[in-house]
């Protein structure tokens, strides 16, 4: 997105709403608790004498921290899930990491001649879609029982769409900021 009055507003949101020092101390009691959490699946491998995966369980801990700073609930409750989660990320990271010859030479950005675009669409797109439930049943809770919600990232963005201020949002905005 190159620099616009939109452009503006969503930096805007982010530094004021989502990022600004009051939000962060305010998790501040979430980032211990999965803390302890971490430390809590190597202390289960130790007691079962197996070998701790520092990298899937690190992994976990960072997925979950996120998404209950995001929506308020763990996405990753065992390591095989992490480690679904992360073929996507690693997948994310690895094409967007790929040098691109469209980069190089601006002409042939059409043709996606490596495939690059392709690969990172689906992948992206996994991701939106785990995201898209979210934001849904989120809509969902709110129109049944007029509930706010979880005093999270995903309610701050939303009460700042579904608010008559001048900065407009809608739902592919908000699912697109979260990533």
């Amino acid at each position: 997105m190159r620099v616009s009055p939109r452009w503006r507003d969503l930096r805007k949101i982010c530094n004021n709403q989502l990022f600004s020092s009051k939000t962060l101390d305010s998790s501040q009691a979430l980032r211990r608790r999965k803390l302890q959490d971490f430390l809590d699946d190597i202390e289960k491998c130790s007691e079962n004498e197996e070998a701790v995966d520092i990298g899937r369980v690190a992994f976990k801990t960072t997925v979950n921290l996120l998404s209950n700073t995001f929506f308020s609930t763990d996405f990753v409750n065992s390591a095989e899930e992490a480690g679904e989660y992360k073929k996507i990320i690693v997948s994310i990271l690895k094409e967007v990491g790929t040098p691109n010859l469209s980069d190089f030479f601006p002409r042939l950005k059409f043709f996606d001649l490596q495939g690059i675009r392709r690969r990172s669409v689906v992948s992206v797109n996994k991701v939106l879609s785990i995201f898209r439930r979210f934001v849904g049943e989120r809509l969902k809770m709110r129109e049944g029982t007029g509930c706010i919600g979880n005093d999270d990232m995903l309610d701050a963005l939303l009460n700042i769409s579904l608010d008559d201020g001048k900065i407009e949002m809608d739902k592919d905005e908000i699912e697109h900021l979260l990533l």
